[in-house]
């Protein structure tokens, strides 16, 4: 597998467990303020997949390809985020205070 194919494979990925119904029948169960449990790290994505000296020199560079995995990944998150959003959590951002 080509590390462009890895990329691809990692973004694409949808968990099998994640069930809509489910979430929604934990919200109701609880009588508290609920936080969805993953937090949107555009950066820190890209360097996991493609180191920090690579992701600065590739911002410097500004490369068609750069360009796309940036695209790849806010694409992952806006997904990942309008999923949440489209259960009965009541947040889907959270400040993580260095706890994350």
């Amino acid at each position: 597998m080509t590390g462009r194919e890895r990329v691809k494979a990692a973004l694409t990925f949808t968990r099998p467990d994640r069930d809509a119904g489910h979430v929604n029948a934990a919200c109701t169960k609880i009588d508290r303020f609920v936080l969805l449990p993953t937090t949107a790290r555009s950066f820190e994505r890209i360097q996991f997949l493609r180191g920090t000296q690579n992701v600065l020199v590739e911002l410097l560079d500004g490369t068609t390809e750069f360009r796309r995995l940036l695209e790849m990944v806010h694409e992952f998150y806006v997904k990942d985020v309008s999923w949440w959003a489209s259960t009965d959590v009541d947040g889907v951002f959270r400040k993580c205070g260095g706890r994350c």
